[in-house]
């Protein structure tokens, strides 16, 4: 927490209004007195008389607490924000907060990512970080991405196994009209150049203040101290043997992730691993711009006799670029 007020013991962890903030000294919890509605009433507040105890109150609706008496160790507190912390709920407000109007957040597609992956995260900034990076970031944490569609509206996109019924087709007659030839690449990424993956390991649970051993009260457990000086070593890990069978090569990917729980970011592991277990192609196809409505997130079907795609395969839009000049848009597909 930034000190504001080194002299009555007054302390800020938000720019902003929080849901709670609970302080330790050392690790060790310090007693909640009571909340108050502005700073300078929390600057008035008295406190109950304790000669073993000491005690903290809050003003929450401006991010600040008080301390009784001085602390002894390190000073830390956990903060709650928001009554929704998905990864889609807090990356719309960071967007609302920096200035974004309402109108130009599809938030359809915010909605969408929240019924998805509700999985709690935080993410803390502590300087001046630019807005979309932070943004960004927190949609990582359970694979999905920032983006701005043609219309200027800001859009969340989270790649996902195409599935289902195809918004439209797109044959070699698509690409030859829009005067160009496509790109294949194979998936899921840098890491691996394609190959298959039979581990994701992923962090979660960060610290965003980085705690010694002798910043710690001595009277915490074991387990407790363990957690406080783990910093960004928490891993959630999801593997199988399997794919190794028939890719010798398989890769593992890493992550780091703003998941509060192990338990979500376990689950965010495996459906990765699932996600990324078997071989996936990512694809540039280039079509005439006066062709079918395609929008991010929509599944395609891709017809050409090669690679065995003659009776089709799905692949998942994930961005388009549009030319101008030549008249064409060019669609990114993965799947």
């Amino acid at each position: 927490p930034k000190v504001t007020n080194p002299f009555d013991l007054v302390y800020q962890v938000a720019g902003n209004a929080v849901q709670s903030i609970a302080v330790f000294d050392g690790g060790v919890a310090i007693a909640y007195h009571q909340d108050y509605p502005t700073v300078a009433a929390l600057l008035a507040a008295t406190f109950p008389s304790s000669a073993t105890s000491n005690y903290y109150a809050t003003c929450l609706a401006e991010g600040s607490f008080r301390l009784d008496d001085a602390p002894v160790f390190a000073l830390t507190a956990d903060v709650i924000e928001g009554t929704e912390r998905s990864c889609a709920r807090i990356a719309q407000r960071i967007l609302l907060a920096a200035g974004v109007s309402a109108a130009d957040i599809d938030a359809a597609s915010f909605d969408a990512l929240h019924t998805a992956a509700p999985a709690e995260a935080g993410v803390f900034v502590d300087g001046e970080d630019d807005t979309f990076e932070v943004a960004s970031r927190v949609l990582e944490s359970v694979g999905a991405a920032l983006t701005v569609t043609a219309e200027g509206d800001f859009k969340v996109v989270r790649p996902v196994a195409p599935s289902g019924t195809e918004v439209a087709e797109l044959t070699i007659r698509d690409l030859l009209d829009g005067n160009g030839s496509f790109q294949l690449a194979a998936g899921p990424g840098d890491e691996g150049d394609g190959v298959p993956a039979w581990s994701v390991v992923l962090s979660y649970g960060k610290l965003w203040t980085a705690v010694q051993v002798g910043d710690l009260d001595r009277a915490l457990s074991v387990e407790r101290r363990a957690l406080l000086t783990a910093g960004s070593d928490r891993k959630a890990t999801a593997q199988d043997a399997s794919v190794k069978t028939p890719h010798p090569k398989a890769v593992e990917i890493t992550g780091d992730t703003l998941l509060v729980d192990q338990a979500d970011a376990l689950a965010e592991a495996q459906r990765r691993l699932a996600l990324y277990s078997t071989r996936r192609d990512y694809l540039a196809f280039p079509v005439p711009d006066n062709g079918p409505e395609i929008d991010l997130g929509d599944v395609v079907r891709v017809t050409i006799p090669r690679f065995g795609w003659d009776a089709g395969k799905l692949f998942t839009v994930l961005g388009t670029r549009r030319d101008f000049t030549r008249r064409t848009i060019t669609y990114d597909l993965w799947g």
